[in-house]
């Protein structure tokens, strides 16, 4: 698969983030944040998107202080990044 760029800011996040990413295709994308065991925390959503640049926002709020990651995926493309919860 394509690996889509993908940046988060900010980074360190105390409370709400953004997450930017470019989809290749039209396709449904999902965006996701993960603990290091690889467990879903929070779905920040899954939704059918057309091809081109794409944000959504998220809240760490309930989240504990750690190390995550987010991740965009869809049939076409996986990408993820580290983010550290720091309230």
């Amino acid at each position: 698969g394509f690996n889509a760029e993908m940046k988060v800011s900010p980074n360190p996040i105390s409370n709400l983030a953004i997450v930017s990413y470019d989809a290749p295709y039209r396709n449904v994308v999902t965006v996701g944040i993960y603990n290091l065991n690889g467990a879903l925390v929070q779905e920040v959503y899954s939704q059918q998107l057309s091809a081109g640049p794409h944000k959504a926002a998220f809240n760490v709020r309930e989240m504990a202080n750690g190390v995550y990651f987010v991740r965009v995926s869809s049939e076409d493309f996986v990408s993820q990044q580290t983010i550290v919860v720091a309230h």
